[in-house]
């Protein structure tokens, strides 16, 4: 399956990959809080994998609706190790 994000600039998905890659990966982080779009895009960059984020538990998503196709996808492929994803949209 495919993500889609519409209108989005590859300077973005550059600097989201930066973040990932050089201010988050390999820190004792265990919980997110993200937009839908953010989801999405860390689910574009391949550095946002198990090896490196070996702590990561929780993921709280709020402030857009979150398609349950990418949820999904999330859930499939991103290490949350409980597997929490808590959509707080419209809650």
């Amino acid at each position: 399956m495919s993500i889609k994000i519409e209108r989005i600039s590859d300077a973005l998905i550059e600097q989201i990959s930066y973040i990932v890659s050089n201010k988050v990966k390999n820190k004792d982080i265990n919980l997110i809080v993200a937009t839908a779009t953010f989801i999405k895009l860390l689910l574009l960059n391949k550095e946002f994998n198990e090896e490196n984020f070996v702590s990561l538990k929780y993921v709280y998503q709020c402030g857009e609706c979150l398609e349950v196709s990418v949820a999904q996808k999330f859930l499939d492929e991103i290490p949350v190790r409980k597997k929490d994803l808590f959509n707080y949209f419209n809650s």
